[in-house]
């Protein structure tokens, strides 16, 4: 009997020597070759979708990357910047942001208690703009802009927002010349209609261009499509002329693509670029591009 037992106490032993020690470090229950505190870096402690080898405060579900700020002080985003892109946030680093009372953020001439100066624009969020003496003595040629953004302060007729003219001057201080006139060569293909081109919105149509297959008079020769074949899809885009392709001899032209910034009638809707920031939506001759902050308002743009 006692030679039973202790064969028994035996086995015991043996068993229990044979299990894992977890004391001093970590088992490896995932059987990857390394101990379990080596997977700490994956582990995703509040639940948000973010392990913690990216999320900045894995004890937070409302911190991780691609989380919204709020004004709170905190990177939610985990960007290494708080706040941004809130009211709070002192966008133009000017000393004040718009909870400050800084009425136009994205200007660091313009907060609360700025100095007015005579640039049509409130630099001291007082609802007022150019108000006392900012344009006094320095508006040299009367026409209501002073030097600071008068191109041309001697001449009455050039000032931000003047109308172009054709004449190779820069009326309204925009940094480009005869915009908008028919001496300005709008689509970039080095013709304007001054020199003949009977679609200036269009690079690949303009006197002695390649004629071809998209329905319109490339060579303004009042002649369409002459001289090519127009009877099946040239360009392989799946879409014929008679399926509304309006370049059967560019793929990438057609009516199924997306319209891009490339001044070309990509969709074939017979408008170009529309729906990207270089296309003008509201028609005063500005774009997002070209700095309009507010694309869809005729009476906002740079130099209004």
């Amino acid at each position: 009997m006692r030679t039973n037992l202790f064969v028994l106490l035996l086995a015991l032993f043996a068993l229990a020597a044979c299990e894992p020690q977890t004391v001093g470090f970590q088992a490896d229950d995932d059987d990857d070759d390394a101990t379990d505190d080596d997977d700490d870096a994956t582990d995703d402690q509040d639940g948000d979708g973010y392990p913690s080898d990216v999320d900045c405060n894995d004890l937070n579900p409302d911190v991780f990357p691609g989380a919204d700020e709020i004004c709170d002080g905190v990177d939610q985003d985990c960007d290494g910047t708080a706040d941004e892109g809130t009211d709070c946030f002192d966008d133009d680093g000017d000393g004040q942001s718009e909870d400050d009372g800084d009425c136009d953020d994205g200007n660091p001439t313009v907060y609360e208690g700025a100095e007015e100066f005579c640039d049509g624009q409130d630099n001291d969020c007082d609802a007022q703009e150019d108000e006392g003496d900012a344009c006094s003595g320095d508006d040299a040629d009367g026409d209501g802009f002073g030097p600071a953004v008068d191109c041309d302060d001697t001449d009455p007729s050039i000032h931000p927002g003047a109308t172009e003219h054709c004449d190779g001057e820069d009326e309204d201080c925009d940094l480009l010349v005869d915009e908008g006139t028919q001496c300005f060569d709008d689509d970039g293909d080095g013709q304007t209609e001054v020199d003949g081109d009977c679609d200036d919105t269009n690079p690949n149509t303009y006197p002695g261009a390649a004629e071809v297959c998209d329905g319109q008079d490339n060579d303004c020769d009042t002649e369409v499509d002459e001289g090519v074949d127009c009877s099946g899809d040239g360009d392989g885009d799946g879409f014929t002329v008679a399926e509304g392709d309006c370049n059967d001899s560019n793929a990438a032209l057609n009516p199924g693509a997306d319209e891009i910034c490339d001044s070309l009638d990509n969709d074939c809707d017979a408008d170009v670029d529309e729906g990207n920031s270089c296309y003008d939506d509201d028609g005063d001759g500005h774009t997002e591009d070209d700095g309009d902050c507010d694309d869809a308002n005729a009476d906002t743009f740079t130099g209004a």
